[in-house]
């Protein structure tokens, strides 16, 4: 009798470590023990039969293997119990992982309802710091939102702003973060679903390099930034957390700017 499935998040990924640990296990005393060849890869026929035939490769030739005297009857039954074992297994952990994606999709819903619900008018009456701990709890997606809709000037305050700062702060809150976000994707094997430079505009990089005319001209792009970090479309949520936190940090350093240098 199997045991329950795992239900805390806590439960779910020691669960998912142990079993992924297990399959390792058992795959490679699989192919210690016996002939298994390379992965059945092709692109010819649906997923299914992609999936079929590739844990058909766990046991490719058993009536040939045994006929052929190279294992005994014995040794060909413990080659399909261990194969059996470990599919089980692995169906175990595929199961685990998506109980996992269960829990995070009921999560985010209830993060993006009570983020709708929130009353920011309820909270403005409260002590600064007591306000700026219940922003903290708050996805950085909604804390953008929150801020564009209750201070609409933010072109007007910087405005206000001499050009040398205008310049300091663009290079310190829009040019310098970009830069390193390339550094550091040039720097590792990335997927293309997971190098969040290809999810800006094409033009994006000549755009942020490019020599301003006019205090008005950075203004613009320096708010334009902001919109499209804002509506940027990763494939991953730590993309897409990514950007929301960047428009935030920008928006947020005007706001002190107002008052001081950014930083």
């Amino acid at each position: 009798m199997s045991s329950p499935p795992p239900t805390t998040p806590r439960d779910i990924i020691k669960t998912h470590d142990l079993l992924l640990e297990k399959t390792k296990q058992d795959f490679q005393i699989l192919s210690e023990q016996y002939p298994i060849p390379k992965p059945y890869l092709t692109y010819a026929g649906t997923n299914n039969t992609i999936i079929h035939r590739n844990l058909q490769q766990l046991l490719p030739r058993v009536k040939y293997e045994y006929h052929k005297g190279k294992f005994t009857a014995d040794e060909v039954t413990q080659w399909i119990k261990m194969t059996n074992h470990y599919v089980a297994d692995m169906v175990e952990l595929f199961i685990t992982e998506r109980n996992a994606e269960l829990h995070n999709i009921g999560v985010w819903r209830h993060w993006e309802e009570c983020s709708q619900n929130f009353d920011t008018s309820k909270v403005e009456t409260l002590p600064h710091e007591l306000v700026r701990h219940i922003y903290s709890f708050l996805p950085y997606e909604t804390r953008v939102a929150i801020l564009l809709d209750k201070y609409s000037n933010f072109k007007e305050m910087l405005r206000k702003w001499t050009v040398h700062k205008l310049k300091l702060f663009y290079k310190h809150a829009i040019l310098d973060p970009h830069l390193q976000n390339v550094l550091l994707t040039n720097n590792l094997v990335l997927s293309r679903q997971d190098n969040l430079i290809f999810c800006l505009p094409r033009d994006f990089p000549q755009r942020i390099r490019k020599r301003f005319q006019k205090k008005t001209d950075m203004i613009d792009l320096i708010m334009d930034v902001v919109d499209i970090y804002q509506h940027i479309d990763p494939r991953t949520i730590e993309g897409k957390n990514y950007f929301h936190k960047q428009a935030l940090r920008i928006l947020q350093l005007i706001l002190r700017g107002t008052v001081g240098s950014p930083e």
